[in-house]
């Protein structure tokens, strides 16, 4: 599911203080949770007291720019997005991003790929100098 962020202009300043509320309240529940604690979906909305409208729209509040969503369980929130296909033929860790914005791709592309260089020109700096 691809969520937009919250339009803040469409709310009533009543609505956004329940929105904040409930936006507060799924962070500090997901924050509190354990490593290996098992809960459906369905179980962490009833904990929150929550339909799944509120919930989706107290994510969005949090949200900068479209963003995808997998269905995944609640105990999975510090797992990385996989493809279990991905997983079963490349038998190692992946760490799959979906590209929903063109630029902000580049820009993490041309960062990585530059990230080396800068990393070899301090490294040949340093050697220069210490053998000078």
């Amino acid at each position: 599911m691809i969520l937009s962020p919250l339009c803040k202009e469409k709310l009533s300043e009543e609505q956004m203080k329940v929105v904040k509320v409930n936006s507060d309240r799924i962070k500090g529940i997901l924050d509190e949770m354990k490593y290996g604690c098992e809960i459906s979906f369905e179980e962490f909305i009833d904990k929150l007291k929550l339909n799944e409208d509120e919930y989706i729209t107290a994510i969005r509040l949090s949200l900068n720019r479209d963003t995808l969503f997998l269905r995944r369980s609640p105990s999975e929130i510090r797992v990385n997005s996989y493809n279990t296909t991905l997983l079963r033929i490349w038998q190692a860790n992946t760490d799959v991003q979906y590209v929903l914005d063109p630029y902000a791709c580049v820009v993490y592309i041309l960062s990585y790929i530059t990230k080396g260089q800068r990393g070899m020109s301090a490294c040949e700096e340093v050697k220069h100098k210490l053998w000078s």
